[in-house]
């Protein structure tokens, strides 16, 4: 058994991880999505297979005591196995209460739905360049000049490294400049 300290929320007995601080990291991405440690007021209250709507408008049921998606539930019932956490469910009529089986399409992961039912995402994300070439000869013009010859970035950012901001400078090291 792992020692060190628990969580400070009552009934929580997760052993805190280094940077955790006072909670583990499940309450705080609790408090973070919903603005509470606590889950739903409801949820302890609901009988098995009563459904809640998440913020996301998706159905939430409880299956002996676990909290599960409706509509991988309906999808795991009809394939009777487990999903894979990578595979997603798709609503087919565009309505995420309506798990009918007809209405589910199962897909093999995000990257496969995105491509199938957001090309335009998908698209817009190869084809845009991240900075125009005006902008990428302005940070290997200031790359290559003595620091301290600038007060601020070319875009009015306060300088950080190489006479470039944060965002800039950063761009210039992911893609091998510096």
């Amino acid at each position: 058994m792992a020692t060190g300290k628990i969580c400070r929320i009552h009934g929580c007995n997760n052993v805190l991880k280094m940077a955790d601080g006072q909670v583990c990291c499940s309450h705080r991405m609790r408090m973070f999505r919903h603005g509470s440690y606590d889950i739903s007021p409801n949820w302890p209250n609901l009988k098995k297979g009563q459904a809640l709507i998440t913020p996301l408008g998706y159905l939430r049921i409880n299956i002996n005591g676990e909290r599960m998606l409706h509509h991988r539930y309906i999808m795991e019932q009809h394939l009777r196995r487990k999903l894979k956490s990578n595979e997603r469910i798709h609503h087919i009529n565009g309505n995420k209460t309506d798990n009918k089986i007809d209405n589910l399409e199962l897909i093999k992961n995000n990257g496969e739905h995105m491509r199938k039912y957001h090309p335009d995402v998908c698209r817009s994300r190869k084809n845009a360049p991240p900075y125009s070439s005006e902008e990428i000869a302005n940070v290997l013009q200031r790359i290559n000049e003595p620091s301290g010859n600038y007060i601020e970035c070319f875009c009015g950012k306060k300088i950080n490294s190489r006479n470039l901001c944060e965002k800039h400078y950063q761009w210039a090291w992911k893609h091998q400049f510096i």
